[in-house]
């Protein structure tokens, strides 16, 4: 949501000071709505529940989608899903890579410490 400017009193081209409120909506909600509507209200920042609806109903912007659209995401979603597998796939490959050469350097620096054993044993 865009905030008011200080200057306009303007959010999303509708001035909020200058406008005269003189037209109701009423609606009816259960209490399970009621608390949640005021929940939100309240983190929202709203002052009032009325300023909370507005700002919702005003500023708030509304997609729709079709179930093509959806089909669309659903297929885009399954290969970002294959991609990242194959990238774990890949890091574990790398990482039994990794392991296998870190053991081969561990016996090549037992090898070389036995080497460098002996050395100082024969030229102390």
């Amino acid at each position: 949501m865009k905030k008011k400017s200080k200057h306009t009193g303007k959010t999303s081209g509708i001035p909020r000071s200058d406008l005269t409120r003189d037209h109701r909506f009423f609606f009816r909600v259960s209490k399970e709505e009621k608390d949640f509507i005021e929940k939100k209200a309240e983190l929202a920042g709203s002052k009032t529940i009325s300023e909370y609806l507005r700002r919702t109903a005003i500023d708030s912007h509304i997609i729709n989608y079709t179930g093509d659209d959806l089909s669309g995401i659903l297929k885009d979603v399954l290969l970002t899903y294959n991609n990242i597998n194959q990238l774990n796939r890949s890091a574990s490959a790398c990482s039994e890579d990794i392991e296998s050469i870190t053991r081969k350097l561990d016996l090549i620096c037992d090898v070389l410490q036995s080497i460098a054993e002996f050395l100082y044993v024969v030229n102390p």
